[in-house]
């Protein structure tokens, strides 16, 4: 099943593998927040998109972006994998 999420882009990466250069953008998704105290009252998380191409030209900290997240079913067990990562 996929999802659309959003969160704010917190760090970017590159790495080479085969001779091909993948990006790998780091997300931050807050959970929700309490309206009195500003501090977040269920579970946040940081998330790695894997993307084959450049996806975000110029990118910035705290960006808003959107992606989607599709469950998996590995040998061990279920995983999330995130794609398709854009600018809000």
């Amino acid at each position: 099943m996929v999802g659309q999420y959003q969160g704010q882009l917190i760090g970017v990466s590159t790495y080479t593998k085969e001779g091909k250069t993948n990006y790998v953008y780091e997300v931050f998704c807050g959970g929700k927040k309490d309206k009195d105290t500003g501090l977040y009252t269920t579970e946040c998380t940081i998330v790695r998109i894997r993307e084959e191409e450049e996806k975000i030209k110029e990118p910035k900290a705290n960006m808003n972006v959107i992606f989607y997240g599709e469950t998996k079913q590995g040998k061990t067990g279920q995983y999330m994998v995130y794609s398709d990562i854009e600018v809000v």
